[in-house]
């Protein structure tokens, strides 16, 4: 047991006896030590460990099963316990009644109970704060955790773990007096919550609810309010087995700069409340974005919907609308796998939708069904569907489809396959086919490069950029030029893009150093000072932009001033360069170079090699061998003896020639001829001296010289 000291300094067993010596309230100091009591405030007190560092809790117990360890009522009354932890198992550890206060600072709560409401703490009209609190288990039919009927709950880093909700949640914010009460939730986490099929971990009714920093995982339904306001900023959703957020019947919702992933029904499902705005939200591997009925104005700006559907009946966005204005803009739907990245279907005919300035990018489906009417009033004749960019769409045979009288113009598509715009008939232009500029998107398995909205200049980064291009639809940038067509384009594109924080003329989208105004496309680049001063993205030491660096600057470009030298490309034989910077101009690795190496895709031809008659120049020499000498002994033999037959065969077609010449004056009538003169005539047709002799002579030196 430890002791409890009052502000005069004196020291006792017991809270009964401290709250007894100093009964008018004031501080409390607790030394470490389990305490076994159930106390009762009509006075404010404040309770505080003595050592906050000290290994050693000071840890509060219910004495008796059922009866709550801190008891609080009455206006005025406020009680806050700092650096004290509770054991809840047989007892609630709070309850606050009628306008008291309960602040608990530094806390760490366990329960094991299983109650009709609020395990761990019940709070009607009164409020109640928890800072830095982590509160584990407890199970009750209503508010599994945390029950506050007409209270105001405010809580900074709470974490509520492994609560479980049997009819309701496992936080429940209720109200029955009309009156809304707000609740400020800054860095709430529910996790692993246990709540029947359909329910949620946090529930409210009628009250106004702010979370910021706020994540919910491992839950089967996040977040319902009916009758109420809700508002989330900076806050994740992640493995919901249901629906994440739920808002019905009446209020407002509003969500920014959160992150919903791994949904496996609606990330949002609004109904029949006056309005939803989501804006700069990720919804990342959902079965079905968002799901938006009956709600007269409906705003999704700036969102990105990635890896989206899964069945029959999901989209990224799905809309159900009789009035009111419904806008979706400057928003990026990546790879879904739905009918429909957005789905519109106008009961009445009297909503204004329009669908601007959006990214559909690899979706399986189509880009947007828009007007399906199912009443006799007739379509909308006031949907937009203008400057939005379509690329890659899978699957589908149309990428706009509706039967209403769409305004739809400047729509850019690109790589879309055999898809055609509509089959119907638009108002204007459905679209026309172009490259958007851009030159790399890549949002990850995660889709994390796209939620990161990172821009990069043009060709190297590995997210994303347009180099734009304006739409002819007569909207502005937010810079006053003509809008670029897709998300980053508009007067509702998120206004970092359009920023100009050095006041060099380019925004952010454009300037890759917004902070100096000596960089910006429009600036010449000088290589190696260490500045992408035009921000084209390349390195500042690729001087010849072939996306390697100089191997001067600790690269391996050995030609920096040569885009066709580096080591991406093939080397060609017969240039004596060392096209792949390998450091080798000897292409086929003989020794020799060109042009001493006459063939340096060969490695057998090079000066000094052997030469054979094959018609090759082996040795470089620049002479070209065509004869085959003959084997020793004779006659050559072989394949080649057919070509020698024939040359053989021609020399004595022509010595028959000669010979028959000689042989005709003494065969004739014209005896006394002498063609060659006398008697050397006659010797000569003997076979002796002459030119008859000197022709076979002729003959056997050509068939010896081979």
């Amino acid at each position: 047991m430890g002791e409890i000291c009052i502000e005069s300094g004196a020291c006792f067993p017991t809270f009964a006896d401290a709250m007894a010596a100093q009964p008018g309230g004031g501080h409390l100091r607790v030394a470490s030590g389990d305490y076994f009591e159930a106390l009762e405030f009509t006075a404010s007190y404040t309770i505080e460990k003595v050592d906050p560092s000290a290994f050693r809790p000071v840890l509060l117990h219910s004495p008796t099963a059922g009866a709550p360890i801190l008891a609080l009522s009455g206006p005025g009354v406020a009680v806050t316990v700092v650096g004290v932890d509770f054991d809840g198992n047989d007892g609630r550890v709070f309850e606050v009644r009628d306008g008291a206060r309960l602040t608990l600072q530094v806390a760490f709560i366990t329960s094991s109970a299983n109650r009709s409401y609020g395990a761990v703490g019940v709070a009607t009209d009164g409020s109640v704060v928890l800072q830095l609190v982590e509160i584990v288990g407890g199970s009750a039919a209503v508010g599994g955790q945390l029950y506050l009927q007409d209270s105001n709950l405010s809580v900074t880093s709470v974490g509520l773990t492994g609560g479980r909700g049997i009819a309701t949640g496992v936080l429940d914010l209720v109200d029955t007096d009309g009156i809304p009460e707000h609740h400020v939730l800054e860095g709430l986490t529910m996790r692993d919550a246990d709540v029947a099929f359909g329910q949620y971990a946090l529930r409210a009714n009628g009250d106004e609810v702010v979370c910021n920093n706020c994540v919910f995982e491992r839950i089967s339904g996040a977040v319902r309010m009916d009758e109420g306001d809700l508002e989330f900023t900076n806050s994740r959703f992640s493995n919901i087995g249901g629906t994440a957020i739920s808002a019905q019947t009446s209020g407002a919702l509003v969500v920014s700069d959160s992150t919903f992933e791994d949904v496996a029904s609606s990330g949002i499902l609004a109904q029949y409340i006056d309005s939803v705005d989501v804006s700069l939200t990720t919804f990342s591997r959902v079965n079905l974005g968002a799901r938006v009925l009956r709600v007269p104005d409906a705003r999704f700006v700036g969102d990105l919907f990635c890896a989206f559907g899964g069945d029959v009946d999901s989209q990224g966005l799905d809309f159900d609308v009789n009035s009111g204005a419904v806008l979706v803009a400057n928003s990026r739907f990546i790879g879904g796998t739905s009918p429909a990245a957005i789905e519109v279907v106008t009961q009445a005919g009297s909503a204004d939708v329009q669908i601007l300035h959006n990214d559909f990018i690899g979706n399986y489906g189509q880009a947007v069904v828009s007007g399906e009417d199912y009443t006799a009033d007739g379509p909308s004749p006031r949907d937009s569907i203008v400057d939005n960019l379509v690329v890659g769409q899978r699957g589908g045979t149309v990428l706009f489809d509706s039967d209403s009288l769409a305004d739809v113009a400047t729509n850019l598509g690109w790589d879309n396959g055999d898809a055609r715009w509509t089959r119907r008939d638009w108002v204007g232009d459905a679209g026309f086919e172009g490259s958007p500029g851009w030159l790399a998107f890549d949002v990850g398995s995660a889709c994390a490069m796209a939620s990161s909205w990172d821009i990069s200049p043009e060709g190297t980064w590995s997210t994303w950029r347009y180099a734009g291009r304006d739409a002819g639809s007569g909207a502005l940038d937010r810079d006053g030029t003509p809008s670029d067509i897709g998300a980053i384009g508009g007067p509702d594109a998120f206004a970092g893009f359009w920023s100009d924080g050095d006041g060099d003329g380019w925004p952010l989208i454009y300037d890759c150093a917004d902070d100096d105004a000596g960089a910006n496309p429009g600036v010449p680049e000088q290589a190696y000072d260490g500045v992408d001063a035009d921000c084209d993205g390349f390195s500042d030491f690729d001087a010849d932009l072939d996306g390697y660096v100089s191997d001067l600057w600790f690269g391996d470009d050995c030609a920096d001033e040569d885009a066709s030298v580096n080591p991406g490309v093939y080397d060609e034989p017969n240039d004596a360069l060392d096209g792949d910077c390998d450091g080798d101009r000897d292409a086929d690795g003989d020794g020799y170079v060109w042009p001493e190496d006459c063939d340096d895709e060969q490695p057998a031809v090079h000066p000094g090699a052997v030469e054979d008659v094959d018609g090759v120049d082996r040795d470089c020499d620049g002479i070209v061998d065509v004869r085959r000498p003959l084997s020793p002994g004779g006659c050559s033999t072989g394949g080649g003896a057919p070509g020698w037959l024939a040359i053989g065969m021609l020399l004595v077609v022509r010595r028959r020639l000669v010979v028959g010449d000689l042989r005709a004056p003494f065969d004739g009538a014209d005896v006394g001829q002498e063609p060659f003169g006398g008697a050397g005539h006659a010797e000569g047709a003997r076979g002796g001296s002459g030119r008859n002799r000197a022709i076979a002579v002729d003959h056997e030196s050509f068939v010896r010289s081979g």
